[in-house]
């Protein structure tokens, strides 16, 4: 020890101080000099890593594990239309039901959008649809004569004085009466009434109508209160069904 301190001198001292300063803080230095990709996922702790420790926009797209970032992950309103890429939202990214009006832009939903047959009856709203929203072409053509109106005048006739089509024509009248039609008729409705109760050989109670032996032919017939055939002047409406 006596000989230590026999060469333990100022200079000795101060060097020695200056060597552990050196040494302290080179290791200080590389403490907080860390090489470039150095720390990994293993090298951090749970839960290290918080908001406040991110820089802004450090965090990239290539930065990301596929799936890491859930529903649950995003606050209200974080992904709006800027944020989405072309193309990136398809109807099997769309939850059933997740899109409704309140969703849709006006005029955001144009033909060409649509899949065919996409929109039926029960999609659309009552009232929502006008003559100007149909393109015309689009509709069959219906035939206008699916629709018959016919009088008939027996007493002082027989003769058909007013129809809804020229073709129809009277087939002749003697309590039955037959009404031809410029079609098959087989198929078709028919509504009959009595159009003047002082008319005729009496007060008509019932009256029927039914197919004649021709497919374009429609035989009527009247009753009085006893059940007796007489002969009325009546209307008749035959309606048909609609084809294309």
């Amino acid at each position: 020890m006596k000989q230590i301190r026999k060469r333990l001198t100022y200079a000795n001292v101060m060097s020695t101080i200056a060597v552990f300063f050196v040494v302290g803080g080179a290791s200080a230095l590389a403490a907080t000099e860390l090489a470039k990709n150095s720390v990994g996922a293993k090298q951090l702790k749970s839960n290290a890593v918080v908001t406040a420790k991110i820089k802004k926009e450090a965090v990239a797209a290539a930065k990301i594990k596929n799936g890491a970032v859930g529903t649950s992950k995003l606050g209200a309103a974080a992904v709006t239309a800027e944020k989405l890429g072309a193309a990136s939202v398809t109807g099997e990214k769309l939850a059933a039901n997740s899109v409704d009006a309140a969703k849709i832009g006006k005029s955001a939903v144009t033909n060409e959008k649509l899949a065919d047959n996409a929109v039926n009856g029960s999609k659309v709203a009552d009232g929502s649809l006008t003559g100007a929203d149909i393109n015309q072409g689009s509709l069959n053509a219906v035939k206008a004569a699916n629709v018959y109106g016919v009088t008939f005048q027996e007493v002082g006739g027989p003769e058909i004085v007013n129809a809804s089509d020229p073709g129809i024509k009277s087939g002749g009248c003697f309590l039955v009466c037959a009404v031809e039609f410029p079609r098959d008729v087989t198929k078709c409705s028919y509504t009959t009434s009595p159009i003047d109760q002082e008319s005729g050989s009496g007060e008509a109670a019932m009256t029927e109508a039914f197919p004649g032996s021709d497919p374009d032919t429609v035989l009527v017939v009247m009753w009085n209160d006893e059940g007796n055939l007489i002969a009325h002047d009546w209307a008749m409406t035959v309606v048909c069904p609609t084809t294309s």
